[in-house]
């Protein structure tokens, strides 16, 4: 028997929208492939669009009747990070870079410290495979710097 989505539950959908993260994001196929899902899941991670002149976030509105405003509440990226653990250097050096860092800035306590940790042992990985992807660069630079 599947969930029915509820006014207010919004549980269903994030675990929907996870399961589609899930798997190799190397592979041709996977949703991560496609740009603007991977600039949708950084958008949830972060909480919102961020407004680089107000210096904040705003929700999504992507119809009249679907507004995605994340709540903190939620935990998407704690629960994205653990849908996608297994693949983080393939989304690190793909299209989905800066989802992971934007995950990097989001999560905190044990789950930062992972997730920084096992940037640090890939990072010969992340120079080489990433190439000229920015989100990499972005990446090398915080584990290195910090």
């Amino acid at each position: 028997m599947s969930k029915r989505l509820t006014a207010g539950d919004k549980s269903t959908a994030i675990e929907a929208v996870i399961s589609l993260a899930s798997g190799d994001p190397s592979r041709e196929t996977h949703i991560s492939q496609l740009s603007f899902i991977a600039r949708v899941y950084k958008t949830l991670v972060q909480g919102g669009h961020y407004n680089a002149k107000e210096h904040s976030l705003r929700g999504i509105r992507f119809l009249k009747q679907l507004t995605i405003v994340v709540d903190p509440g939620l935990d998407f990226g704690r629960k994205l990070y653990s849908a996608i653990q297994p693949h983080i250097i393939p989304w690190s050096i793909g299209e989905g870079s800066f989802v992971i860092v934007a995950l990097s800035e989001a999560l905190s306590g044990k789950d930062r410290d992972e997730l920084i940790s096992r940037l640090k042992r890939n990072k010969d990985t992340l120079k080489t495979k990433g190439g000229q992807n920015k989100g990499t660069k972005i990446l090398l630079e915080k584990i290195t710097s910090g």
